[in-house]
């Protein structure tokens, strides 16, 4: 959606104020306000959905799919994706005749690989197993932001500007180089509303173009529009490909990085990492700052396990609710292991099969139906079970594919302590 352009010049540093591409960005956020904008609860009566036949009532459980509590790396996220996005903008002031000439000369620069300036854009690594909300935190961090807005005047000046503040997408099964430019061609043409021959995608989809040229267009596009960060999810796709296929991907990234200018959101799982880690040069010039790492709940009394388990179970659709005691709560964490998105599918099968049944009363025993009907995840979870330094990657190496559990990452350095008011919420929501 393309917003118009409404600038504010209160609170925002002075070296901000002349940059109509900073002032038209929404008001820096305050971190207890960001808590509020991600927090969010279904939107149901329970007492009168419980109320409701058995076969309807069973259509309302799916409304667990909306649950979503935000954690502290997700305020961090917040907080660093203004930072990169902001910095990256401010040297590219679209009244600064500076600007102007390298836009003119954009493909050249691409081509010889010529930096705009000195100095990187930011990078943000975020890795995680699936299913802890990571792709999901991430694309709500960045609704907080409009993506596109439409410049007619800046005070007196005319200026008649479409900006792309960001574009998301994810990285092609395979790590193709080809299909990660046509996921970022699509995904500007969603952003502006190209659509047809008009469209990007359209006209690069069959060409007979080298990759290195397209490459050159996509930044052309990007840079003319403004561009303000670029978040390329399921990163880990890329380890995937073959030498030759991984390179171009690498000199791509360092092109959008180093040349055009484009700051970056980079996210997947612990194997995306190995990008930088088979490429000094990758990792050196692009990577701006120590990784996000999102874990997995590690212990069943964790502040956020504790809060989503006390969310859930305030949605039970039998007419009599079981209780959350500490052992049913160390019993359903078992079952998931301390991952999200699964204790949040076990939790929902075991109140379907409740519902279904016509039980009266919800038991631990149906959360334990739910999980054994999840058998191709059986031998994974088990392995996380057993501990021991691999059995993480054993975990992984048994997952099936288009699951979203995959193993929990080293923490990298002293874990940071929550927010005064994200602590309070988790603490405030287990207590209930």
């Amino acid at each position: 959606m393309i917003v118009d352009a409404t600038y504010l010049e209160q609170n925002l540093p002075r070296r901000y104020i002349g940059n109509p591409l900073l002032e038209a960005l929404p008001p820096i956020a305050n971190p207890d306000h960001v808590v509020d904008r991600l927090f969010n609860l279904p939107n149901i009566d329970m007492d009168e959905s419980r109320r409701l036949p058995n076969y309807i009532r069973l259509h309302d459980i799916d409304i667990l799919d909306q649950l979503y509590l935000p954690r502290q790396e997700f305020i961090d996220l917040e907080q660093q994706t203004g930072l990169i996005l902001r910095n990256g903008l401010l040297p590219r002031n679209p009244f600064d005749a500076k600007t102007q000439r390298y836009l003119d000369t954009i493909k050249e620069q691409m081509r010889k690989q010529k930096a705009f300036n000195n100095g990187l854009p930011g990078t943000i690594l975020f890795t995680g197993p699936s299913g802890t909300g990571k792709t999901t935190g991430i694309r709500n961090v960045l609704s907080m932001l409009p993506q596109a807005i439409q410049h007619i005047h800046y005070g007196e000046k005319p200026f008649k500007q479409r900006q792309v503040v960001w574009l998301s997408l994810d990285a092609p099964v395979g790590g193709s180089i080809k299909g990660l430019l046509l996921r970022l061609f699509r995904s500007l043409d969603e952003c502006l509303g190209l659509t047809g021959d008009a469209s990007y995608f359209s006209e690069y989809q069959g060409t007979r173009m080298s990759i290195d040229a397209q490459i050159e267009n996509f930044a052309a596009a990007a840079t003319t529009y403004f561009t303000g960060l670029i978040h390329i999810d399921d990163l880990q796709r890329v380890t995937d490909a073959d030498e030759k296929l991984r390179k171009q991907i690498y000199n791509f990234i360092l092109q959008i990085a180093n040349v055009a200018k484009i700051p970056l959101i980079l996210s997947g799982t612990s194997k995306s990492a190995e990008i930088f880690g088979k490429s000094f040069e990758v990792g050196r010039r692009t990577t701006t700052s120590l990784p996000i790492i999102l874990e997995r709940a590690p212990t069943p009394d964790d502040d956020f396990f504790s809060a989503l388990a006390r969310t859930l179970f305030d949605y039970q659709w039998t007419p009599e609710g079981l209780e959350l005691t500490p052992k049913v709560q160390e019993y359903l964490w078992h079952l998931c292991q301390g991952i999200s998105s699964l204790a949040i599918t076990i939790y929902k099968g075991a109140q379907k099969y409740a519902v279904a049944n016509s039980v009266r009363k919800f038991k631990i025993d149906h959360l334990e139906y739910a999980y054994k009907q999840l058998r191709v995840l059986h031998p994974a979870i088990e392995e996380l079970r057993k501990g021991g330094h691999d059995a993480v990657s054993k975990y992984e190496d048994l997952l099936p594919d288009k699951v979203m559990v995959l193993k929990a990452l080293q923490q990298l350095g002293e874990k940071k302590k929550s927010s005064d008011k994200l602590n309070a919420l988790l603490k405030a929501q287990a207590r209930c």
